[in-house]
């Protein structure tokens, strides 16, 4: 047997000793786990035996008494790791934000997460961690491999997700989202993907030839599908003026303290958000009918009635 199997053979020994009542095993029932004879069991207590604490010096103790093998001193045990309350916390929003497998999570709380604290009912204590969905891995297969897919997409202005046909192409991140930038196959047009808003992934039996992405920025794509919108806001805000698709800043006439920023803006929710979110600090001044519009968002918003 090689030494790499037996140090495998003894790990696993030590790690179910430190588990078992006691932490004594008869040496038949790890003879049998082991498929190994009696010799070589020896063998492995003897690798054991090797074990020590760096820092203590203490030794591990792993012996024979009758017919049971026996674990004794802290040196030798596999003692789990187990985080602080806050330190839990964080965890916990890591796993809910970055949507793990639940079988994963579920083994990461038990073995890491402090009692009474659950990844899946985790309050947004932090801010929102970027999210690249549940689809992340079969996406980037899908782009590795060169293989066409079927997704069901969701954008901002839509109640209900809707099938595209594409061709996946490369990732983008960004503070807060990240995005699948792909080929989308009916509007023989790159898109952008916001990637969790994507519901579902089907790969199809279609292979892709190689297509680049293209090297626009987001600042190029507002500026071929966005609609230019001038708001207004404190001329001390930086927020405003650092805005993707920014086409001019200037003093506000009626009021030099405030700043004018025309903006291309491809989704009207996203704007509206920045209003609502500035607290009365920010207005939209062009185009009018805007406005309007923002007082029925906020109104369904506060109903509830507009999605995420």
């Amino acid at each position: 047997m090689a030494h790499s199997d037996r140090v495998t053979n003894a790990l696993w020994m030590l790690e179910a000793l430190t588990v078992a009542p006691g932490h004594r095993l008869s040496a038949a029932e790890m003879r049998r786990a082991l498929a190994c004879t009696d010799e070589e069991l020896d063998g492995y207590l003897d690798l054991l035996s090797t074990l020590a604490d760096r820092q203590g010096g203490a030794r591990a103790i792993a012996y024979r008494q009758g017919d049971s093998i026996v674990l004794e001193g802290d040196a030798a045990r596999m003692r789990p790791l187990r985080l602080t309350a806050g330190e839990s916390m964080a965890l916990a929003h890591v796993i809910h934000a970055l949507e793990l497998d639940p079988n994963l999570s579920e083994r990461l709380e038990r073995a890491l997460i402090a009692p009474g604290i659950e990844a899946g009912n985790q309050q947004p204590l932090f801010a929102t961690a970027r999210t690249y969905g549940p689809f992340y891995q079969e996406l980037s297969e899908a782009i590795e491999d060169g293989v066409r897919c079927r997704i069901l997409y969701r954008a901002q202005t839509d109640t209900q997700p809707a099938p595209r046909l594409i061709d996946p192409l490369a990732f983008e991140a960004f503070d807060d989202y990240a995005y699948l930038v792909a080929w989308n196959v009916e509007k023989d047009a790159e898109r952008r993907y916001r990637l969790d808003r994507i519901s579902d992934v089907e790969l199809t039996d279609d292979s892709i030839g190689r297509r680049e992405p293209s090297d626009l920025t987001v600042e190029d794509h507002l500026a071929q599908t966005g609609t230019i919108v001038t708001v207004e806001c404190p001329a001390s805000s930086d927020d405003c003026s650092s805005w993707s698709g920014v086409v001019d800043v200037s003093p506000s006439p009626q009021d030099p303290c405030r700043l004018r920023v025309a903006v291309r803006v491809s989704t009207v929710s996203w704007l509206f958000d920045q209003v609502l979110a500035a607290g009365g600090d920010m207005k939209i001044v062009e185009p009018t009918a805007w406005r309007e519009q923002l007082l029925r968002y906020a109104q369904e918003l506060s109903q509830g009635n507009v999605a995420p």
